[in-house]
């Protein structure tokens, strides 16, 4: 098709082999209400490939081993209320490769065995909006970005019923999924997967697995941010949102939830992150809302961390220079914590509120040098508001520390030099104190008030 001109109300079913449906060499080429019908797979290279400044609409593409829609170093083309449907491992529903400003609207694309939509070799500013993107593929993907940046998608459905679903790879950078909805549904794979990508931004959607995790950030993924966002699972063996290897991320204002496992799982080398004015959940009685694993100087704060049968929040392996401010861990299970330390340390919690049925806050195995500040830490059980085992130079200052019916503070096991000051210390019963030290030395107590209405203060 040559330049200004209109393709209107045909139907393309091909009787004999050939490379396309119908290919735009030129500018201004206008298809409207045409149809690529071509079930026998006797087109062998795209339905319809288009130019720059070119203009689709209700038109409607279905190959087989070929490309749906075909973009190479297109600018500027416009594609609307249409749809492209194919059955190709190696083809994709829409290909835009090194094309730049074109804009998809009221798109249907699916791609029973490939990706749906592919956007590679410097395919930036291009926008979809309003569509309906699937594939029913294990190792393809309903949206995948490679080299491609400053592309959005607004206001679309993104499924994969087989494997991972949306995949920003390798320099997808700046890119914006706005007010969209994620969904895989396969054991192991990811709604959203960002790897070795950066800047890109996710607003208002929705990122769901049941049976994996809902968002992730994995080898190399810098400087995203995931904002007013939901993100689900319900399996005990993936997350909600799970952070590896990843940096400076930004989660803020969004609601993550494993209602079978962990909720945000932060791990080996994920650093500087920050979860901000958010809800965590997580459920299952090994599991926790927030877990923070073998990675360094990432910060809560204001936010939520829950957890009915689990920990609220818990740093393990070297979890150290984290930080929790203004936040509230919480658990309803009686042998779990609001917030769990295990060898992990200098971390800091600040104006926060930590509480649990047994623990609200517990400081394990050579978990050192952290400092609870300006907190509130309440148990109501025969266990400990606050344990320190086997941990030392720790600091607890300007806090409340209470128990109603166990231990306020308990330090024991080779809890050396720690400090406790400015602190209210109370609880209730008899045998239990609201501050206790046993096989521990070196410990230091000023300025604070102990209590125990039902026998000694302290032990």
């Amino acid at each position: 098709v040559n330049a200004s001109v209109n393709v209107v109300g045909i139907d393309i079913a091909p009787a004999n082999a050939m490379n396309w449906g119908v290919t735009s060499s030129s500018a201004q080429v206008t298809l409207s209400s045409v149809n690529v019908k071509d079930g026998g797979g006797l087109i062998k290279f795209a339905g319809v490939q288009l130019s720059s400044w070119n203009a689709v609409s209700y038109t409607s593409v279905t190959v087989a081993a070929a490309y749906g829609f075909y973009l190479p170093g297109s600018t500027m083309s416009v594609v609307s209320f249409s749809s492209a449907q194919v059955n190709g491992l190696s083809q994709y529903a829409v290909y835009m490769l090194g094309a730049s400003s074109n804009t998809f609207t009221h798109l249907r694309a699916h791609n029973t065995i490939g990706a749906a939509i592919f956007l590679d070799g410097a395919a930036n500013y291009n926008a979809i909006s309003l569509s309906t993107v699937t594939t029913d593929r294990v190792d393809k993907y309903s949206l995948w970005m490679t080299n491609a940046s400053s592309n959005s998608v607004s206001d679309s459905y993104l499924s994969n019923s087989a494997g991972s679903n949306v995949y920003l790879d390798l320099n997808a950078n700046y890119n914006v999924i706005s007010q969209s909805t994620m969904i895989a549904s396969v054991a192991g794979y990811h709604a959203l997967l960002i790897s070795q990508a950066s800047n890109n931004t996710v607003f208002g959607s929705r990122m769901s697995n049941p049976l994996g995790y809902g968002a992730s950030l994995v080898t190399n993924a810098h400087y995203n941010t995931i904002r007013l966002s939901t993100m689900t699972s319900a399996t005990a063996t993936r997350y909600a949102l799970y952070i590896n290897a990843s940096d400076s991320n930004t989660v803020t204002g969004c609601y993550i939830s494993n209602t079978a496992g962990d909720g945000a799982y932060l791990t080996i080398g994920a650093d500087y992150n920050m979860i901000i004015q958010s809800t965590m959940t997580g459920d299952v009685n090994t599991y926790a809302a927030l877990v923070i694993n073998a990675s360094d100087s990432n910060t809560v704060t204001g936010s939520l961390m829950t957890s009915q049968t689990g920990d609220g929040a818990r740093f393990i392996s070297g979890a150290d220079r984290n930080s929790i401010v203004l936040s509230t861990a919480i658990t309803a299970a009686a042998s779990h914590y609001g917030l769990y330390l295990s060898a992990s340390s200098t971390n800091s919690v600040t104006g926060s509120y930590l509480r649990g049925i047994g623990y609200g806050a517990f400081l394990d195995l050579n978990s050192n040098y952290n400092t609870i500040a300006q907190s509130t830490m309440s148990a109501n059980s025969g266990t400990y508001a606050l344990g320190i085992v086997t941990s030392s130079a720790n600091l607890i200052t300007d806090s409340w520390v209470a128990n109603v019916a166990g231990y306020g503070i308990r330090m024991e096991s080779n809890a050396h030099r720690n400090t406790v000051q400015r602190t209210t210390m109370t609880c209730t019963g008899a045998g239990v104190g609201a501050l206790y030290i046993v096989g521990s030395a070196s410990n230091t107590v000023t300025d604070s008030y102990m209590e125990n209405a039902g026998g000694a203060a302290a032990r």
